[in-house]
């Protein structure tokens, strides 16, 4: 799975896409092996990287452009919706400005999980058109959730809702992170190299 292409079935009359930055602190060994992979960025860098690959793919996918972007930042301490007034970012020049916001976001919270995919659960739930499929991206990196059981829980039910599929890129590497985030997403073929923008 590379460059961030999450893409797969057919193409799509309209199409919402939701990307949630886990803005938990990265340790050290994990923020030098971002400096010398991929793009040779911070991880929060080559994540948005990834996530604007996908939303690329996605855009590409959809008929007539019909595509809206929602963005989440979340950690242990704070959630934030960006745009709260309007979410869903319409245009191309508005997705670039989402994935512009997002990249500026500070990671340094502990890393809890629950309230951005609450708060995305939410989104989706409020969605004026229900029938409109829907993608959330995950982007994370490795360390364990201080509430990964309550996380798993609302992914769950995140999953279980009408056209919704659930993705996740990581910076992370080892194996018991690459199955709790699939855990997470339903698949470990769906957890993406971060590294691959």
């Amino acid at each position: 799975n590379t460059d961030g292409d999450t893409t797969d079935g057919p193409s799509m009359d309209g199409f919402d896409f939701v990307v949630v930055l886990d803005t938990s602190t990265v340790s050290d060994a994990q923020g030098e092996k971002c400096q010398m992979s991929g793009t040779r960025e911070p991880c929060k860098h080559q994540l948005m990287n990834f996530a604007n690959s996908a939303r690329k793919n996605f855009r590409e996918k959809v008929k007539a452009g019909d595509m809206s972007l929602a963005g989440i930042s979340s950690d242990c301490y704070q959630t934030e919706l960006h745009f709260a007034d309007k979410p869903w970012r319409k245009s191309d020049s508005q997705h670039l400005d989402l994935v512009r916001n997002m990249r500026k976001e500070t990671m340094s919270g502990t890393r809890c999980l629950v309230a951005g995919l609450s708060r995305a659960e939410r989104l989706i739930k409020d969605r004026n058109d229900q029938s409109r499929p829907v993608a959330v991206l995950l982007l994370t990196h490795e360390e364990t959730a201080a509430d990964l059981c309550a996380a798993t829980s609302i992914a769950n039910r995140i999953r279980q809702m009408n056209g919704v599929t659930m993705y996740a890129a990581t910076v992370g590497e080892s194996n018991g992170h690459i199955q709790e985030v699939g855990n997470l997403v339903g698949s470990t073929n769906r957890v993406y190299d971060g590294f691959d923008s």
